[in-house]
């Protein structure tokens, strides 16, 4: 993986604003792909990261890039696939149109067999 490119959350709802933040929280370049309603909250309130033992980290919307625009993939060192089941197939398209070659996405979603769905799409790039 290319430490210097940043770690491309694809989905940022409850789990990749979790996993993004928690990256970001360690000191990783993190951006999020994120719906408009999204990223206006992280834009305006940043992000609260809480946990079950009570503790809470405070990620000022600056630590995270946040884009609408699937073309951030472009700069993906590696990219984490956080979406519903039901839009898998919809995102390998995305990071298949904008990811540099040979950069294969993470299937990290509860896919029947993500794996299949994302290396059909990217035939250049590592499925791990």
């Amino acid at each position: 993986m290319d430490t210097d490119r940043p770690i491309v959350v694809a989905g940022a709802g409850a789990i990749g604003c979790l996993v993004g933040g928690m990256l970001a929280a360690g000191g990783r370049r993190v951006a999020l792909l994120a719906r408009p309603r999204v990223k206006t909250e992280i834009e305006r309130f940043g992000l609260r990261l809480t946990d079950f033992d009570g503790s809470e980290k405070k990620l000022s919307a600056g630590r995270l890039a946040l884009s609408e625009d699937p073309a951030i993939f472009h700069s993906a060192g590696i990219v984490l696939v956080t979406v519903k089941s039901a839009d898998t197939a919809d995102v390998a398209d995305q990071i298949a149109q904008h990811a540099p070659g040979g950069q294969g996405p993470a299937a990290a979603n509860a896919a029947t067999d993500p794996r299949r769905c994302m290396s059909s799409r990217r035939p250049t790039g590592e499925v791990r």
